[in-house]
């Protein structure tokens, strides 16, 4: 019975905690912590060691920071490649990853991502994970790419030589 009933209670108090009025206090009382941590010195982040010279976080922080958002970057971009056929170019067969993009098939790619706001890969990688990896893009080399954009969305690859 007390298993049942702390479940309830944990039920009642997510309730009461996503109510408009109960998330703006805690927003304003984590605000009001990080402004103290911040005057005092002292990273935000694990409320122990100082800031850092560069930043808000301490040196550990950062470079911790640093190293998840890199391979949460890298974990969004291989699966968006995974989704669009693998790091293979769908023109001209080209693996190396370093000169693999993703392209958008009919073009249009970059007023798409003023759209979205993706001014940085893996907001755009993200996007594409949130909309279930849409169809409307293949994978291509950056040559095939830049070739399309500068040949009238033909690839040279693809054009007939006289």
């Amino acid at each position: 019975m007390k298993i049942i009933a702390a479940g309830r209670d944990m039920a009642r108090r997510r309730a009461w905690e996503l109510l408009p009025e109960v998330r703006e206090r805690k927003r304003r009382q984590r605000s009001i912590r990080y402004e103290q941590l911040k005057a005092a010195g002292t990273c935000p982040n694990c409320f122990l060691r100082p800031r850092g010279d560069t930043g808000i976080l301490c040196k550990q922080c950062a470079e911790t920071r640093k190293r998840v958002s890199k391979n949460n970057y890298y974990r969004l971009r291989d699966d968006a490649f995974a989704a669009y056929g693998g790091y293979i170019c769908a023109c001209c067969g080209e693996d190396e990853k370093v000169f693999l993009t993703i392209d958008h098939v009919e073009g249009g790619g970059n007023k798409h991502r003023k759209e979205i706001n993706a001014d940085h890969p893996g907001n755009f990688y993200r996007w594409l994970k949130n909309q279930k990896y849409p169809p409307g893009f293949k994978v291509l080399c950056l040559n095939c790419n830049m070739g399309r954009h500068r040949n009238g969305g033909v690839c040279p690859h693809r054009e007939t030589k006289p």
